[in-house]
């Protein structure tokens, strides 16, 4: 979660920020929480195992993710959207 807390921290304005919603320590929603604490505005896109999940349930709450995609169609979905 360190790691991702001090490349948050570099973004530029305008960045988006993809990550998976179950990070190695921590969790995307978490990631989220962080980044409005500390005043930082980026999109956050989750990337989840199951659409149907409660991983998808989890990381939507509280008006986390502003988007979530599937892992196994990740990069198509990535190319289609403009």
């Amino acid at each position: 979660m360190e790691a991702a807390k001090n490349e948050v921290a570099k973004l530029p304005p305008g960045a988006v920020i993809v990550a998976d919603a179950s990070l190695r320590d921590s969790s995307a929603k978490e990631l989220i929480n962080w980044q409005k604490a500390e005043g930082f505005t980026f999109p956050v896109i989750a990337i989840v195992n199951n659409l149907n999940g409660p991983d998808l349930l989890e990381v939507m709450k509280g008006g986390g993710a502003v988007d979530v995609v599937q892992r196994a169609g990740w990069k198509t979905q990535a190319r289609m959207t403009p």
